[in-house]
C-alpha cells in the first residue's frame, strides 16, 4: 500500500462508473468487499437490481449514484455530491463504455460521434472533474478501462476501436505529467470478456441487416469466428478483470498498462515489443520531454 494510501483516515473512497453490468458491477462489489467506500454509478439508476442483489449476496454495500458520463452536468454533479460528502475521490475507475460493430462506411457521422462521447470524451470529462482534488491532495489514481481494441485494430470494430486508441493516447501523455503530481494513472486492457455488455454486441451483429455488398461475406465470417470464440480459455470474466484492477489500485507504483490475460498480452506485445507494462515508455518520455533522468532500483 501507498504512503498516500496510509496517511487517509477511513476507507479510500473509489468512483466506479458503468456499473449496471459486467466490469463495473464485479468491480464495485469486489471493492467494496475489499473494504473501500465504492460510489458505484450508472446512467438509469432503475437497472440497479444486479448490482444490489450482488452486493447483498457478498454482505457487503456500495453507494449507488445516477452518473451519464456523456453529459457535463451529470459528470460535475456526481463528482460534486461525492466530493461534498467525502472530502475527496481517491481513485476513479472510467468504466462506463458503449459498443459499436459496423465498418465506417456503414455507420453514420451520428453513430460515430456517440460512440465517443461515451468511450473517450466521458472518460476525459471524469478526469477533468476529479484533477483538482486530486492535484491539491497530491495524491490519487485514475483507472481507464480501455481494451486490447485500443492496441490492435478489429475487424467490424474500428470505430470503438478508435475510441479506445484515443484513451489510450489521453492516459499515456497524462501519465508523465501527473506523476509529477502524485497522481497515478493507468489503463486496464481486457480481451474477450464474459459480460452482458459483450452479449449485446454480439447480439446485435448478429441481428444487424447489413447491405448486400462486398462486406457482407466477410462480416458472416466474423461472426462465425466470435460466436465460436465465446466460451473459450480466452474469454475472462468480470470479477477477473476487477481483480486486475484491485492489483493496480494496491501497487505503490502502478504500472501504465496491465493487460488482464496471457492471450492478450500476445497481442499486446505487437504493438507494445518488451514494454508491455508501459514503464519503459513513461520513463524515456519524461527524460526526454520533461529532462527526468530514470532512478535507479
Amino acid at each position: 500500500m501507498s504512503e498516500d494510501q496510509q496517511v487517509k483516515k477511513g476507507p479510500q473512497v473509489v468512483l466506479v462508473t458503468g456499473c449496471s453490468t459486467g466490469i463495473g458491477l464485479e468491480t464495485a462489489v469486489f471493492l467494496a468487499e475489499k473494504g473501500y467506500k465504492v460510489y458505484a454509478t450508472m446512467r438509469d439508476v432503475k437497472k440497479a437490481d444486479a448490482l444490489l442483489k450482488k452486493a447483498e449476496e457478498q454482505k457487503t454495500s456500495v453507494e449507488l449514484m445516477a452518473l451519464d458520463v456523456s453529459k457535463q452536468e451529470s459528470v460535475d454533479e456526481c463528482v460534486k455530491t461525492i466530493e461534498g460528502k467525502e472530502g475527496r475521490i481517491d481513485i476513479l475507475v472510467n468504466n462506463a463504455g458503449y459498443g459499436h460493430g459496423l465498418v465506417l462506411e456503414h455507420s453514420t457521422m451520428a453513430q460515430v460521434r456517440e460512440v465517443f462521447e461515451v468511450n473517450f470524451f466521458g472518460v476525459a470529462s471524469l478526469c477533468k472533474a476529479v484533477l483538482p482534488g486530486m492535484r491539491k491532495r497530491k495524491s490519487g489514481r485514475i483507472i481507464n478501462l480501455s481494451s486490447i481494441g485500443g492496441l490492435v485494430g478489429q475487424p467490424f470494430g474500428e470505430i470503438y476501436c478508435a475510441a479506445k486508441f484515443a484513451v489510450e493516447g489521453l492516459t499515456e501523455g497524462m501519465a508523465a505529467v501527473l506523476s509529477e503530481l502524485g497522481i497515478h494513472c493507468s489503463l486496464i486492457e481486457p480481451g474477450p470478456v464474459a459480460t452482458a455488455f459483450v452479449g449485446r454486441v454480439l447480439n446485435d451483429l448478429k441481428q444487424t441487416e447489413t447491405p448486400d455488398d462486398e462486406y457482407k461475406p466477410v462480416f458472416a465470417d466474423y461472426i462465425k469466428q466470435s460466436v465460436a470464440r465465446r466460451g473459450t480459455s480466452a474469454n475472462q470474466t468480470g470479477l477477473d478483470i476487477a481483480k486486475v484492477i484491485l492489483t493496480c489500485i494496491e501497487a505503490e507504483k502502478p504500472h501504465l498498462r496491465y493487460q488482464t490475460s496471457p492471450y492478450v498480452q500476445k497481442l499486446a506485445e505487437l504493438k507494445l515489443g518488451n514494454d508491455l507494462n508501459g514503464d519503459k515508455t513513461l520513463a524515456v518520455c519524461r527524460q526526454v520531454t520533461l529532462g527526468r533522468v530514470p532512478k535507479q532500483e
